[in-house]
C-alpha cells in the first residue's frame, strides 16, 4: 500500500494517470522526457486488483571472447606449461604473434559488443555509465612453453 503522504515514483504515476483516464473528467499530458502532469477530480475509491508486478532491470552488456579469471591465469607456471594446456584449458586464442626470434604471443580478449540502457537511465538517472573495458590476457611462447605471461 502506498502511504498518500508518499510521492509516486514517475513510472507509477503515470500508470495510474492512465487508468484515471476514463474516470470522469481528467487531464493528462506527456512531453518528451515522460514527466507527466496528472490533474483528476476523484471521488470515491480507486481500487486495483492485483497482484501488480513492476518489472525494473539494469543494463544489459554483452560480452564476446574468452574470459580468462587473474585465478586461472596464475595456474600458468613459467617454463612449465605447454602450448598444449593453454589450448585445453584457455581455449584456441584470438590471435597469435610470430616474433622474428621464432616465439609467439598468443592473445585471448574478452569485451562487450553491445550495451543496452536501464530503465532509470530512462527516467533521468545521474549516475554515469558504466565503463566497459576489453580484458586481454597474454603468453609469450617458445618450443612450445610459457616464457612470460600478463594481463591487460
Amino acid at each position: 500500500m502506498v502511504h498518500p503522504a508518499r510521492p509516486l515514483p514517475a513510472v507509477l504515476l503515470a500508470c495510474a494517470a492512465t487508468l484515471w483516464a476514463g474516470c470522469g473528467e481528467s487531464h493528462m499530458t506527456m512531453d518528451g522526457d515522460l514527466k507527466t502532469a496528472v490533474k483528476a477530480d476523484l471521488n470515491g475509491t480507486v481500487r486495483l486488483e492485483g497482484p501488480i508486478q513492476i518489472q525494473m532491470q539494469g543494463p544489459v552488456i554483452r560480452y564476446e571472447g574468452i574470459y580468462i579469471s587473474d585465478e586461472l591465469l596464475d595456474r600458468v607456471r613459467i617454463g612449465e606449461t605447454t602450448d598444449e594446456w593453454l589450448l585445453a584449458v584457455f581455449g584456441e586464442p584470438t590471435s597469435r604473434t610470430e616474433m622474428k626470434d621464432g616465439s609467439q604471443i598468443w592473445r585471448w580478449t574478452y569485451g562487450p559488443t553491445e550495451q543496452q540502457a536501464s530503465i532509470v537511465e530512462v527516467f533521468g538517472s545521474t549516475e554515469k555509465e558504466p565503463k566497459l573495458a576489453v580484458r586481454s590476457v597474454f603468453a609469450h611462447l617458445r618450443g612450445g612453453i610459457v616464457i612470460e605471461k600478463w594481463k591487460g
